[in-house]
């Protein structure tokens, strides 16, 4: 299922996008999920991540369409944006949000399936995974190649990625099986350690990443994490 998002304070023209929408998913065989947003501000307090595409009209009454985008992008990467206007001069602001596509009011269905065919053969031929992470106004959504390792507190996990830091509130456990088949494994009680970014590992040391930081290896944890090294390296090398 592809969830879709039309941001577009004219009812008019919305109903017409989904009626152009749910035309493509017909003759296409697609599934598409749509919800309908009155604003930009409607989409953004708070935002949720999920969506794999996003229409954003641009000139709307409370917040415009360029700046709900770039809202949106702060707490999700990889969701397609394609803009939805009767003013070509705003293209060139659509570069800052990555903009996958510009449509001109009225809206044809030909171009519109010609940017759909483009974005969804990227969506469905690189499927990514994320994890989603409630934090303060909304949902933060990490692409979990980009975490290298995370840090356990308690219920409190320090998520550490090639961008930084993010806190969320989740127990080990219930991360580790959200993460199983995306290579993480523990490396101790408080570790759990994407293998994507393990430089070495040895017991007397503990676990290098190719950054240099160190982890810790407990004694209990060394075969099963030694074991799915060996899987790893011997899958993708």
């Amino acid at each position: 299922m592809i969830k879709i998002a039309i941001v577009e304070d004219d009812k008019e023209c919305a109903i017409s996008l989904q009626g152009l929408l749910s035309r493509y998913a017909k003759e296409h065989g697609e599934d598409f999920n749509i919800t309908y947003f009155e604003d930009g501000d409607e989409i953004t307090d708070p935002y949720k991540t999920g969506f794999d595409i996003i229409f954003f009209d641009i000139k709307m009454k409370r917040m415009d369409g360029i700046t709900a985008s770039q809202y949106v992008r702060r707490f999700d990467q990889e969701v397609v944006i394609i803009f939805v206007t009767r003013m070509h001069q705003f293209a060139l602001k659509g570069y800052s949000v990555d903009a996958k596509g510009f449509l001109i009011k009225p809206v044809a269905y030909l171009e519109l399936a010609a940017v759909l065919r483009r974005v969804l053969k990227k969506i469905h031929t690189n499927p990514a995974h994320y994890l989603l992470c409630p934090i303060d106004g909304g949902t933060v959504k990490l692409e979990t190649h980009t975490i290298m390792y995370i840090e356990s507190f308690g219920h409190t996990m320090d998520i550490h990625t090639t961008e930084g830091r993010q806190k969320i509130s989740i127990s080990m456990d219930k991360l580790q099986e959200k993460l199983k088949i995306c290579h993480f494994v523990r490396s101790s009680r408080s570790y759990l350690v994407n293998l994507k970014y393990v430089r070495s590992a040895k017991l007397s040391i503990g676990v290098t990443l190719q950054n240099k930081t160190i982890l810790p290896l407990g004694r209990t944890y060394k075969q099963i994490f030694f074991d799915a090294l060996t899987k790893y390296e011997n899958e993708y090398f």
